[in-house]
């Protein structure tokens, strides 16, 4: 009886250049337990690590072979295999090592009695809706976020009842309660172990989760929602795969071949410009208002400078008086000076009324709401030298708003820089428009991708020569594409980041060419719609 040997994936973290996967002996014990793809145990090197068969044959090989030491009884699905190898190819992550994100966490379960899931309450869904979704990916905007949920409530029941799956994406842990089964990181190994082989066999029909949903062996995966798709957090900037969970969104719904819903309080421009190109069908429109007053410095403000307007400081200490809840937005980690003013212009009792805060307010998810909020100069981050400045600061503005006790109360925005932040007040479909003017002939999103290749060696010199070479290897593989693919890249760097060590290059184009453009150049990893530029 011939050998048989399996194709096997390590989960480490090997350079996407190399060899990903390396060949072992099958046991003769082992002959009928081990399938492809399942999780398996293999000597590699000096320890024993975890990897995933990715294929199994009788093919003689001319070299010694280890046996594979143990078979795990959990075997991956095709369809996670698939979005692994497509993270892997466009994240240059290694294929074993992006493997690792799609197995359980555990090996044991809860017990039977204290596996129970919270039941989707039965709800009828609009038609129209269906025969959108039927056909397109499509935008749900809607301030309110209650009637956001009871439509996502019918569609999960909607799903059920064609028995299939529905995956609804949070960027944020605080926004795990809602409709679904909560699924991310912090959940204890036996509950996600439990929820993984539930989902496998088709018995949850809805999961609610962190980026971390997106790995589950889904068996009929009929819908993703991508919910509060405008914020910024769901991108991931600071673990491997640096995904952002709409791209993730778009390749995983490709392999399932189900539509996307994307849902928010307010359209981030992605969804704004697929609903004008008729990619994405509306089936509502009503974003939050951004309601808001500009208060500027007098001379006597500046001359003495103060951080808040005098007329501003007064109507503080008339609120807080008056024990309204006041939230001031300030993205400045250092703000003695900011603290020192507050309290000594209140009593100790009104002091207690003011929130003084950054950006973390909003992962916080406070439960009380604010009567006043004021947001101290927006142009801090304006002032960077990104293309994406005026939607973030629009979104900022948005989600401010949602913290806010009344949709009808302006938000108080001080700033030395009136004319720019007045541009910011303007209709979103003049900011939005103005924002796709400046990004259509650079090819900026969301016109087509755009990827951070991470260059890095043992020291500068080595690096810059490394990445120049890989550049040349990116342009002679440009020079070999049609007329009508290479026209629609753009090429900028290399460039040296903060650590003198590392050089990056941005690369604008069509997602499929540019993959077909760095893979396997030896690139330490590629940043997929980056958060940073520079």
């Amino acid at each position: 009886m011939s050998n048989k040997y399996a194709e096997v994936a390590p989960a480490l973290p090997l350079k996407a250049s190399g060899t990903q996967v390396y060949t072992y002996q099958v046991p003769k014990q082992s002959k009928e337990t081990l399938k492809k793809f399942s999780a398996v145990t293999i000597p590699f090197g000096k320890r024993y690590v975890s990897g995933v068969v990715t294929k199994i044959h009788t093919t003689p090989v001319p070299y010694p072979t280890k046996p594979v030491t143990d078979i795990s009884p959990t075997t991956l699905t095709g369809k996670q295999m698939l979005f692994a190898n497509w993270i892997s190819r466009t994240m240059q992550g290694g294929l074993g090592y992006t493997l690792r994100l799609f197995q359980p966490p555990g090996k044991t379960f809860l017990k039977e009695k204290d596996a129970l899931f919270p039941p989707i309450p039965k709800a009828r869904v609009n038609p129209n809706i269906i025969k959108i979704l039927s056909n397109n990916s499509a935008a749900l905007i809607d301030s309110n976020l209650q009637d956001r949920e009871v439509v996502i409530t019918s569609l999960i029941s909607h799903m059920r009842k064609l028995n299939q799956q529905v995956l609804i994406i949070v960027p944020e842990k605080t926004m795990l309660s809602g409709p679904g089964v909560s699924y991310s990181a912090d959940i204890p190994k036996k509950e996600a172990t439990t929820i993984w082989h539930e989902v496998k066999k088709g018995n949850i029909t809805a999961i609610r989760g962190t980026q971390k949903a997106f790995f589950l062996p889904f068996k009929r995966l009929g819908l993703i929602i991508i919910e509060e798709e405008q914020y910024f957090t769901h991108k991931l900037w600071d673990q491997y795969p640096k995904l952002h969970n709409k791209d993730a969104a778009v390749a995983l719904a490709h392999i399932h071949n189900c539509p996307v819903l994307y849902t928010s309080a307010h359209p981030s421009l992605h969804v704004y410009y697929g609903i004008k190109t008729e990619q994405l069908k509306c089936i509502k429109n009503k974003p939050i208002k951004s309601r808001a007053s500009v208060v500027t410095l007098s001379f006597d403000d500046k001359m003495k400078k103060y951080i808040i307007p005098h007329t501003l400081l007064t109507k503080i200490k008339k609120w807080a008086i008056s024990n309204d809840k006041i939230l001031i937005f300030y993205d400045r980690t250092k703000n003695a000076r900011l603290q020192y003013i507050l309290k000594a212009n209140l009593s100790e009792a009104s002091y207690q009324n003011c929130t003084l805060t950054t950006s973390k307010i909003f992962a916080s998810n406070p439960v009380n709401k604010f009567d006043r909020i004021i947001w101290l100069y927006p142009e801090i981050s304006l002032s960077f030298p990104d293309f994406r400045s005026s939607e973030k600061s629009l979104i900022t503005l948005t989600r401010l708003r949602q913290l806010s006790n009344s949709l009808r109360r302006n938000i108080y925005i001080v700033t030395k820089e009136e004319s720019t932040i007045n541009n910011l007040l303007k209709s979103t479909k003049d900011i939005y428009n103005s924002d796709l003017k400046i990004r259509k002939p650079l090819h900026l999103p969301p016109y087509q991708s755009q990827v951070k290749l991470k260059i890095s060696s043992t020291n500068p010199k080595k690096s810059e020569k490394k990445s120049l070479d890989i550049l040349k290897q990116i342009n002679e593989r440009l020079s070999f594409l049609p007329h009508n693919q290479s026209s629609e890249v753009i090429i900028r760097g290399p460039y040296q980041g903060n650590n003198k060590k590392h050089w990056y290059i941005l690369l604008r184009g069509p997602l499929k060419t540019l993959t077909k453009l760095y893979n396997n150049l030896g690139v330490d990893y590629v940043d997929l719609s980056p958060a940073t530029i520079i």
